[in-house]
């Protein structure tokens, strides 16, 4: 396929999805940008690489999770499945998320302090409280809240 200019698919159950490019990363995963080559629609691809089995269980449980609830300030799984890795003896688990074109909570003050300025007490409160309505439907499952997430 790249030789007629076409990148290489990622599948996603029934989706073939072109790499458009990397969102971040963090100690576990990546974030990719992709587009369905079907509808056009564009998505936030997780990509978590496992090399043992609890490593999967783990991610799969992540995905269980996320399946579980339906809130405005919980972000919604569009669709999951597992792909080849890049790493040899490895496994891709995929999550695939609406994109957010104007970026993470991070994306944003990062933007801030570039031009000098700051957010309002009164907005840093709000965030704080969506993100802590977002985190209160899930109980006994551990947050893993990160600035870039």
């Amino acid at each position: 396929l790249s030789c007629l200019g076409l990148a290489p698919g990622i599948e996603v159950n029934e989706r073939v999805c072109t790499l458009l490019r990397r969102l971040g990363e963090g100690g576990f995963s990546y974030v990719d940008l992709v587009q369905d080559r079907t509808t056009g629609s564009r998505y936030a691809l997780k990509r978590v690489t496992c090399s043992e089995d609890r490593e999967i269980q783990r991610a799969q449980q992540e995905i269980k999770n996320y399946k579980l609830f339906s809130h405005p300030n919980i972000i919604p799984l569009v669709d999951s499945g597992m792909g080849p890795s890049s790493k040899p003896d490895s496994r891709e688990v995929l999550m695939l998320f609406p994109l957010y074109e104007r970026g993470t909570l991070l994306d944003f003050v990062e933007k801030l302090i570039s031009h000098g300025e700051h957010m309002r007490i009164d907005d840093v409160i709000s965030m704080f409280k969506a993100i802590a309505c977002g985190t209160k439907p899930v109980p006994g499952i551990t947050c893993g809240l990160q600035p870039g997430g």
